[in-house]
Protein backbone atom coordinates (compact mmCIF):
# COMPACT_ATOMS: atom_id res chain seq x y z
CA UNK A 1 0.00 0.00 0.00
CA UNK A 2 1.09 3.67 -0.92
CA UNK A 3 1.34 6.79 1.37
CA UNK A 4 -1.18 9.19 0.36
CA UNK A 5 1.14 12.31 -0.25
CA UNK A 6 -0.40 15.75 0.10
CA UNK A 7 1.17 19.00 -1.84
CA UNK A 8 -1.35 21.10 -2.85
CA UNK A 9 -4.42 23.01 -0.81
CA UNK A 10 -8.22 23.34 -1.77
CA UNK A 11 -8.68 26.59 -3.80
CA UNK A 12 -11.46 27.78 -1.57
CA UNK A 13 -10.84 26.24 2.07
CA UNK A 14 -6.88 25.73 1.62
CA UNK A 15 -7.15 22.22 3.38
CA UNK A 16 -3.70 19.95 1.64
CA UNK A 17 -5.40 17.91 -0.87
CA UNK A 18 -3.91 14.39 -1.97
CA UNK A 19 -2.49 14.33 -5.18
CA UNK A 20 -1.30 10.41 -5.68
CA UNK A 21 -4.83 9.36 -7.13
CA UNK A 22 -6.28 12.95 -8.72
CA UNK A 23 -3.34 15.38 -9.34
CA UNK A 24 -5.23 18.03 -11.08
CA UNK A 25 -7.67 18.21 -8.37
CA UNK A 26 -8.75 21.66 -7.48
CA UNK A 27 -11.79 21.30 -4.26
CA UNK A 28 -11.55 19.00 -1.40
CA UNK A 29 -14.99 18.22 -1.90
CA UNK A 30 -18.02 19.50 -4.22
CA UNK A 31 -19.00 21.49 -1.61
CA UNK A 32 -16.01 23.32 -1.77
CA UNK A 33 -15.95 23.23 -5.09
CA UNK A 34 -19.77 24.69 -5.78
CA UNK A 35 -19.05 27.36 -2.76
CA UNK A 36 -15.94 28.44 -4.77
CA UNK A 37 -18.39 28.75 -7.78
CA UNK A 38 -21.02 30.91 -6.36
CA UNK A 39 -18.16 32.74 -5.23
CA UNK A 40 -16.68 33.79 -8.26
CA UNK A 41 -20.44 34.09 -9.87
CA UNK A 42 -21.16 36.99 -6.87
CA UNK A 43 -17.83 39.08 -8.05
CA UNK A 44 -18.98 38.94 -11.49
CA UNK A 45 -22.47 39.92 -10.93
CA UNK A 46 -22.84 42.12 -8.36
CA UNK A 47 -26.45 42.74 -8.30
CA UNK A 48 -26.83 39.18 -6.81
CA UNK A 49 -26.94 40.65 -3.33
CA UNK A 50 -29.31 42.71 -3.45
CA UNK A 51 -33.87 41.73 -3.34
CA UNK A 52 -34.73 40.07 -5.93
CA UNK A 53 -37.63 42.61 -6.32
CA UNK A 54 -34.66 45.19 -6.22
CA UNK A 55 -33.18 43.65 -8.91
CA UNK A 56 -36.34 42.84 -10.76
CA UNK A 57 -37.47 46.27 -10.62
CA UNK A 58 -33.73 47.87 -11.52
CA UNK A 59 -33.87 45.74 -15.07
CA UNK A 60 -37.29 46.98 -15.80
CA UNK A 61 -36.15 50.57 -16.19
CA UNK A 62 -33.03 49.77 -17.76
CA UNK A 63 -35.08 48.33 -20.13
CA UNK A 64 -37.52 50.86 -20.32
CA UNK A 65 -34.84 53.84 -20.87
CA UNK A 66 -32.86 51.46 -23.60
CA UNK A 67 -36.61 51.62 -25.07
CA UNK A 68 -37.22 55.17 -25.16
CA UNK A 69 -33.25 55.51 -25.71
CA UNK A 70 -34.61 53.65 -29.20
CA UNK A 71 -37.40 56.06 -30.08
CA UNK A 72 -39.96 53.93 -28.49
CA UNK A 73 -43.03 55.01 -26.81
CA UNK A 74 -42.61 52.61 -23.50
CA UNK A 75 -45.63 52.17 -21.20
CA UNK A 76 -44.27 50.00 -17.55
CA UNK A 77 -46.83 47.59 -15.87
CA UNK A 78 -48.55 49.28 -12.25
CA UNK A 79 -48.86 45.72 -11.28
CA UNK A 80 -45.95 42.98 -9.98
CA UNK A 81 -49.35 40.44 -11.07
CA UNK A 82 -49.43 41.69 -14.85
CA UNK A 83 -48.61 39.13 -17.22
CA UNK A 84 -45.89 41.55 -18.79
CA UNK A 85 -43.56 44.03 -17.28
CA UNK A 86 -43.75 46.70 -20.29
CA UNK A 87 -45.38 47.53 -23.61
CA UNK A 88 -44.16 50.01 -26.65
CA UNK A 89 -46.71 50.74 -29.16
CA UNK A 90 -45.87 50.66 -32.75
CA UNK A 91 -48.49 52.00 -35.96
CA UNK A 92 -50.88 51.82 -32.92
CA UNK A 93 -50.25 48.61 -31.91
CA UNK A 94 -49.48 47.26 -28.46
CA UNK A 95 -46.72 44.69 -28.01
CA UNK A 96 -45.94 42.89 -24.76
CA UNK A 97 -42.28 42.73 -23.37
CA UNK A 98 -41.35 40.60 -20.42
CA UNK A 99 -38.17 41.63 -19.02
CA UNK A 100 -35.61 38.83 -17.35
CA UNK A 101 -32.64 39.65 -15.62
CA UNK A 102 -29.10 37.82 -17.07
CA UNK A 103 -25.39 37.32 -16.34
CA UNK A 104 -22.87 36.24 -18.24
CA UNK A 105 -21.03 32.78 -17.59
CA UNK A 106 -17.15 33.20 -17.36
CA UNK A 107 -17.81 31.16 -20.98
CA UNK A 108 -19.84 33.79 -22.21
CA UNK A 109 -22.88 32.39 -22.34
CA UNK A 110 -26.13 34.27 -21.51
CA UNK A 111 -28.22 32.98 -18.51
CA UNK A 112 -31.82 34.10 -17.63
CA UNK A 113 -34.71 32.30 -15.96
CA UNK A 114 -37.10 31.73 -19.14
CA UNK A 115 -41.06 32.92 -18.26
CA UNK A 116 -43.25 30.76 -17.26
CA UNK A 117 -45.89 31.98 -19.58
CA UNK A 118 -46.37 33.20 -22.89
CA UNK A 119 -48.20 36.21 -22.41
CA UNK A 120 -45.84 38.74 -23.84
CA UNK A 121 -44.54 39.14 -27.68
CA UNK A 122 -41.04 39.93 -26.77
CA UNK A 123 -38.24 39.14 -24.22
CA UNK A 124 -35.83 41.87 -22.91
CA UNK A 125 -32.77 40.68 -21.46
CA UNK A 126 -30.84 42.65 -19.24
CA UNK A 127 -27.10 41.91 -18.47
CA UNK A 128 -25.52 44.68 -16.25
CA UNK A 129 -26.41 48.75 -16.05
CA UNK A 130 -26.14 48.78 -20.00
CA UNK A 131 -26.93 45.88 -22.35
CA UNK A 132 -30.35 44.99 -23.25
CA UNK A 133 -31.05 41.80 -25.47
CA UNK A 134 -34.27 41.74 -27.28
CA UNK A 135 -35.95 38.48 -28.51
CA UNK A 136 -37.10 38.49 -30.85
CA UNK A 137 -35.65 41.90 -32.42
CA UNK A 138 -37.36 44.89 -31.93
CA UNK A 139 -39.29 45.79 -34.83
CA UNK A 140 -38.37 49.85 -36.23
CA UNK A 141 -39.85 52.12 -34.36
CA UNK A 142 -41.32 55.17 -36.27
CA UNK A 143 -39.29 57.90 -34.36
CA UNK A 144 -35.75 58.43 -34.67
CA UNK A 145 -33.39 57.59 -31.45
CA UNK A 146 -32.72 60.23 -28.92
CA UNK A 147 -28.52 61.00 -29.40
CA UNK A 148 -27.48 61.70 -26.13
CA UNK A 149 -24.13 63.00 -27.21
CA UNK A 150 -25.53 66.46 -29.23
CA UNK A 151 -28.55 67.06 -26.28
Amino acid sequence: MEATTFTDSCLYCQSLLPTDKRPYKRYCNSKCRNAAVAQSFRKDNPRTGLPTGTVGAMSELIAAADLMRKGYDVFRSLSPACPCDLAILINDKLLRIEVKTGYRIKSGKLLYAKPLTNRYDIIAVVVGATEVIYTPALPPSSKLPFDFINH
